[in-house]
């Protein structure tokens, strides 16, 4: 019984024989082409010495009639080995060729298109929680802003009020003459200490939201009203004691002033009167100053506050961000060219010859297909980002899961 293989039919005994007569086959050949050749250089020598007649073109014609039948005996003498070889070469490829990623009926290519569509699932995914984890960040940063405005808002009024506390006990002590002295007095004594509340929920900064809704919005104007409250009537009651406890020791200094000026002559009333007047407006520069000084102090916290948080909800998205993509796992996408119609081709090609192809020579040009110039418009775009603008070109994203070595 014959020893031999089922493999497409072919006998590997047979594989054995043929190739086993290849050598012999082979050196034949070469023997009997280079005796055709060698006939062939000496007719070539004497045409080009002797120059071309009747008689060595008939001796050419005979040459090449005999080389031709010399080519059929070659092949004929060869083909069962080129054959056994090609189909031999034919079942290793086939082989391989179940394992080719180029092939697309292969299993490896079967296999990359299940990790493509399970890679394009994640980055969808990925892009979706991005996408969330971007609205709440720009939902923490308005948050941020919101409580930063209406700390200013609050503060510059407040500030303001504070202002017209202190200057109306000002204009009282300014008011001050022999004849009322126990009434000033009494007035500026009474002044309250405690900034009404009532008054300060009245407050209402300005909002405008983008993505958080009203509700909100009013929450959030109530909690940082509320939290400032405390802090600010310390201030107002730390202020206002303050200025009416330096007022009241002016008092009695400012008493023997107007009766100094009642008694004194003109020059020295007008000098007196003067000294009053300076000392007037310049406690009303100092109020101004100290109004604009605390202004510029409070809108310098809330800026340091607001920089503070928005530090921290940068933190927090860029972890959050990196943590979903080290979930999303290796893949790369790029955009494909889909054409819609052969106006979609002519722009393809426009672009190719603006961009390279009036570069290249005649002939480099002339080799270049559509789908080379296609290529190459997919490669620009997703190196630069430049498109062709056209109706019938749409650039579809294609997402393929990265291959890396196993450790």
């Amino acid at each position: 019984m014959s020893t031999t293989t089922a493999i497409s039919n072919i006998n590997v005994e047979e594989i054995s024989t043929t190739m086993e007569n290849a050598g012999l086959i082979l050196v034949a050949n070469e023997t009997f082409a280079d005796k055709a050749v060698k006939g062939a250089t000496q007719l070539l020598d004497t045409i080009e010495g002797q120059g071309m007649s009747d008689e060595l073109d008939a001796a050419a014609n005979e040459w090449q009639v005999k080389a031709k039948q010399a080519i059929k005996i070659l092949n004929e003498r060869r083909s069962p080995i080129t054959q056994m070889m090609t189909k031999l070469a034919g079942l290793f490829t086939a082989q391989e060729g179940k394992l080719d990623p180029k092939k697309s009926d292969s299993v490896y290519a079967k296999i990359q298109t299940a990790r493509d569509q399970w890679a394009t699932f994640k980055v969808n995914e990925q892009r979706k929680k991005e996408q969330e984890i971007l609205k709440q960040q720009n939902i923490a940063k308005e948050r941020i802003s919101i409580k930063a405005d209406i700390q200013n808002h609050i503060r510059s009024i407040f500030n303001q009020k504070l202002s017209a506390f202190k200057t109306d006990i000002q204009k009282k002590y300014n008011l001050l003459t022999l004849e009322n002295v126990t009434e000033i007095t009494e007035y500026i004594k009474a002044r309250p200490l405690i900034y009404p509340i009532a008054n300060f929920r009245l407050i209402q900064p300005p909002v405008f939201t983008a993505y958080i809704d009203q509700a909100e919005a009013d929450q959030i104007i109530y909690d940082e009203r509320e939290k400032l409250y405390d802090e600010l009537a310390a201030v107002f009651h730390e202020n206002i004691e303050a200025e009416k406890s330096n007022t009241l020791e002016l008092i009695p200094s400012r008493v023997l002033e107007l009766k100094e000026i009642a008694k004194a002559g003109a020059q020295e009333k007008a000098r007196l009167e003067k000294a009053a007047e300076d000392r007037r407006k310049a406690d009303e520069l100092r109020l101004k100053k100290e109004q604009e000084d605390q202004e510029v102090k409070d809108k310098a916290a809330v800026q340091n506050t607001v920089a503070l948080e928005t530090a921290g909800s940068l933190f927090d998205t860029t972890a959050a961000l990196a943590e979903v993509k080290e979930t999303t796992g290796k893949s790369k996408a790029s955009e494909k060219i889909n054409v819609l119609s052969t106006d979609g081709w002519g722009a393809i090609f426009i672009f190719y010859f603006e961009k390279e192809g009036k570069g290249l020579s005649v002939d480099d040009f002339g080799k270049k297909s559509l789908i080379q110039m296609k290529a190459f418009a997919e490669k620009q775009n997703n190196k630069s980002g430049e498109k062709i603008d056209n109706p019938f070109i749409e650039y579809v994203e294609e997402v393929k899961a990265v291959t890396s070595k196993v450790a």
